[in-house]
């Protein structure tokens, strides 16, 4: 089977109801009203400017006819139009044409609650709507979706302030203070004094710095790209040591030191930071520093001699070496 289409321009005038197509087998003898009226049959009516007759074998030749019918039911007179019958591709005539993913929807089941998503190119999918989709998209107006979502007046705002805040402050544990104060706040986030301390006079009265309490008379390592003292520097004197085998073991960066008796050498210094200071005790019982022996490199590129109690020796660590002066 196949199918003619028809296509004409549809009337602009005023009161422009349909138009008529009136067929027939053979041509007429002229397109007057008597004529077509007694010699073809009214097939169709269309109230657009395209018209298709089905049912027809491809190749036979019919012949047209077509008048306008307006809102008063008055007629135009005929107009002929002689078609051999083909088939034709729906596009050209402003129908749908084919389409997978037409033929696709067409294929799915349908049921109360489901949706349809693309799954792919010119591939869908039904899926199971949750009550609040449901009643989201039949909701009629902007406010029923929003009561659907369950939002709240916050929702109408392009932007919030203070004012717009009302209840219970927001958990820490959600992102909020936990309190409705400053001093809340920060006992809620458990900041100590320091949080409302100005950056350029901080007070710290307390805690302790690499396991040395705040204040403590005890040292502690430190490192600082640079410090500067306002003040003075003090640097903490340790217990007098005694030379024993030529070595003594250094805690604090001053130390009075002495022999078991009479003149002694020293050979090696153990431990201690990068600077030293070293004074004798007694007159009577002299140490002599060695050069190049131990771990000491001498100033003067020989011994240095401590006969008394005057004589301090300072030191300077470079690596493993200390480096010797002696003054007084």
């Amino acid at each position: 089977m196949a199918t003619q289409a028809l296509r004409w321009a549809r009337p602009t005038y005023a009161g422009y109801l349909f138009t008529e197509v009136w067929r027939s087998d053979t041509a007429l003898a002229n397109t007057e009203t008597a004529t077509v009226e007694a010699g073809a049959t009214l097939v169709g009516e269309a109230s657009g400017n395209v018209w298709f007759d089905t049912g027809l074998t491809r190749g036979q030749t019919k012949y047209y006819y077509l008048r306008h019918v307006n809102t008063a039911g008055e007629k135009t007179g005929f107009v002929d139009k002689a078609a051999t019958v083909e088939n034709f591709n729906a596009g050209d005539f402003g129908a749908q044409p084919a389409s997978d993913l037409l033929t696709a929807i067409a294929g799915l089941t349908w049921a109360a609650g489901k949706g349809l998503r693309m799954s792919g190119d010119s591939a869908v999918e039904t899926f199971d709507l949750a009550s609040a989709g449901v009643d989201f998209l039949a909701a009629v107006d902007a406010a029923a979706q929003r009561a659907a979502l369950e939002l709240g007046a916050l929702a109408l705002l392009g932007s919030i302030n203070n004012a717009h805040w009302s209840g219970t402050a927001l958990a820490v544990g959600n992102g909020g203070t936990g309190a409705a104060t400053p001093a809340g706040a920060r006992t809620a986030l458990e900041l100590g004094t320091l949080a409302t301390q100005a950056a350029d006079a901080v007070d710290i009265d307390g805690g302790a710095i690499d396991g040395t309490p705040v204040g403590a008379s005890s040292p502690a390592a430190g490192a600082f790209t640079s410090l500067a003292a306002a003040g003075l520097v003090t640097l903490g004197e340790g217990a007098e040591l005694e030379v024993t085998s030529g070595e003594i073991t250094v805690t604090h960066a001053i130390h009075a030191i002495d022999t078991p008796g009479g003149t002694v050498d020293l050979e090696t210094i153990n431990g201690g930071g990068d600077i030293l200071f070293l004074r004798t005790v007694h007159n009577t019982r002299d140490v002599v520093v060695k050069h190049d022996v131990g771990n000491i490199r001498c100033s003067t590129g020989g011994d240095l001699t401590m006969i008394n109690a005057l004589k301090v020796v300072v030191l300077i660590r470079f690596g493993s070496s200390w480096h010797a002066s002696l003054l007084g």
